[in-house]
């Protein structure tokens, strides 16, 4: 399992966690970590290694101040040979596809795609901006999956739902069209009952929006 974020707290990556009872500490680390960090990258890396207890875990430090932040990572991904690249990589740091741009957004999705033709699994955040005619990028990426939250009620009396805060792993991009693999899980979503907003995903109503959930999982 490998876990790409910003800097985390040193405490987080051993067994005296700060969030969380101690678990199995961090195998790897990839990347300068200054140890400096703020609780959500921190909290990232906790519930990793709680939840997957017994699993190896890489940490993978990536730049926000960069231009790609995701460089780090691809590059490494890419040298890595099979034998040390963990199958499921995990993130939950994004930006708008107009943030990120064309060239980028393309060469990511050919990395990622070459990464899942050597069997990783690329998970990303969906967001938590609510909906956006703009979607988050990696999330948009036809080639990871995404995951957004749900929500049934304060007091859990109500049937699940998506999150009003979940962006939705949907794109905009022309470059994060849905792929033939995807059809039929995207045929179904469309048929799921309850308000649906049209006229922000490639820019169209309903119709186009069926066609375009693209990037969607």
């Amino acid at each position: 399992m490998a876990m790409i974020d910003s800097v985390v707290s040193t405490l987080s990556l051993g067994h005296d966690h700060r969030f969380f009872p101690s678990t199995n500490p961090v195998a790897h680390i990839v990347g300068t970590n200054s140890g400096k960090a703020g609780d959500e990258a921190s909290l990232d890396a906790e519930i990793i290694t709680t939840t997957g207890r017994g699993i190896e875990t890489t940490y993978v430090y990536i730049d926000g101040g960069t231009s790609n932040p995701f460089a780090n990572w691809l590059i490494w991904a890419a040298k890595a040979s099979d034998a040390e690249l963990p199958k499921v990589h995990s993130l939950s740091v994004g930006a708008p596809e107009g943030a990120v741009g064309d060239v980028i957004i393309q060469r990511m999705n050919t990395e990622m795609a070459a990464l899942g033709v050597r069997g990783v699994s690329i998970v990303f955040a969906s967001g938590d901006s609510g909906y956006q005619p703009e979607q988050k990028f990696g999330a948009a990426s036809p080639y990871v999956t995404s995951v957004g939250g749900v929500y049934n009620g304060e007091m859990r009396q109500s049937g699940l739902q998506a999150d009003s805060l979940t962006t939705g792993g949907f794109a905009a991009s022309k470059h994060n069209t849905a792929q033939p693999w995807q059809a039929a899980a995207i045929a179904s979503y469309t048929k799921i009952g309850g308000a649906k907003k049209g006229g922000g995903v490639r820019g169209g109503g309903l119709s186009k929006w069926r066609r375009g959930v693209e990037g969607g999982r």
